[in-house]
């Protein structure tokens, strides 16, 4: 696989770099051996649980800061979502992490054993309305992408148009409306990643530059996780309303001059913006007066 085609991976929300990855799938299967029968008889039982074992590193001057929150990330309670380098993303619990090592090169290894999460099914007649709200949220983010996959096109145009486009879209991160809900969830330095590689992002291809940017504002990692939810929902509600998520109109006809096609692309980035804050307050809208939902103390 090319390199431009693997995911920058993280687990609810915390990024770190992978050298190896073990991946265990397989059938669940019980044999039967006879008395005077040569032939054995296997059964069946379904898929096997799916583990993942990843061998990972953070590195930087802040390097045993981000290892403490990749720690307090796999110490959460629940499931949480994990970004694969070439698996993409799943829904997993932390088994363990092991052999945390802090080096002297602002270095520090680890290594994180997971276990697909599944689901507990079993015949219920109660509406779970919060498992629907999950399901719409998840539904408008995969609309969201594919439809910000068809209009964003800036392929083949001249550096300055994908510049200013760039820039427009530093801009829209750097909003304070925006980073003030991320910072909550300890996601104002993945903001700002974002934000710092908008430019090289707008030159490539839509589709990653799509799910970079659904990788950081999708909050689905974070369910079943104690939050202040009932201010994040209110937060991703006046979001949606942001003047900023809609200054900028898609031309009907097809986009030929370049001012029509810097005003299609930043349209695009804005609607996919705003439809990502739409599924989030979706998704903490079915934490309000839950158990994970606590009293906002940022104020």
């Amino acid at each position: 696989m090319n390199a431009p085609e693997l995911r920058r991976a993280s687990f609810r929300g915390v990024p770190f770099e992978v050298t190896s990855s073990d991946f265990k799938v397989g059938r669940r299967t019980q044999t039967f051996e006879y008395p005077q029968r040569d032939t054995p008889f296997t059964e069946d039982l379904g898929r096997s649980k799916r583990t993942i074992t990843l061998t990972a590193y953070v590195i930087g001057a802040d390097y045993i800061t981000r290892m403490k929150r990749l720690i307090a990330a796999c110490e959460k309670q629940g499931s949480g979502r994990l970004i694969h380098p070439w698996l993409g993303t799943m829904e997993v619990v932390a088994v363990d992490l092991t052999s945390p090592k802090f080096e002297s090169n602002r270095l520090s290894t680890v290594t994180l054993n997971f276990v697909e999460s599944g689901k507990l099914e079993f015949p219920n007649s109660i509406v779970d309305a919060g498992s629907r709200c999950l399901k719409a949220a998840s539904a408008l983010s995969n609309s969201a992408f594919d439809e910000f996959i068809k209009e964003f096109d800036i392929a083949g145009a001249q550096d300055f148009v994908k510049k200013t486009v760039g820039e427009d879209f530093t801009k829209l991160l750097s909003a304070e409306s925006l980073n003030r809900i991320y910072q909550a969830f300890d996601l104002a330095d993945d903001l700002a990643d974002l934000a710092n590689d908008a430019i090289t992002l707008v030159s490539g291809s839509p589709g990653s530059l799509g799910q970079r940017l659904m990788d950081v504002l999708g909050l689905q990692g974070f369910a079943s996780t104690v939050h202040a939810w009932s201010d994040a929902a209110n937060r991703f509600s006046l979001l949606t309303k942001e003047s900023s998520l809609s200054s900028a109109e898609s031309p009907v006809a097809a986009s030929r001059t370049t001012s029509e096609r810097i005003e299609a692309a930043n349209a695009a980035i804005q609607t996919l913006v705003r439809q990502s804050a739409i599924s989030n307050a979706v998704l903490a809208a079915s934490e309000v007066g839950s158990e994970n939902d606590r009293a906002d103390t940022s104020a």
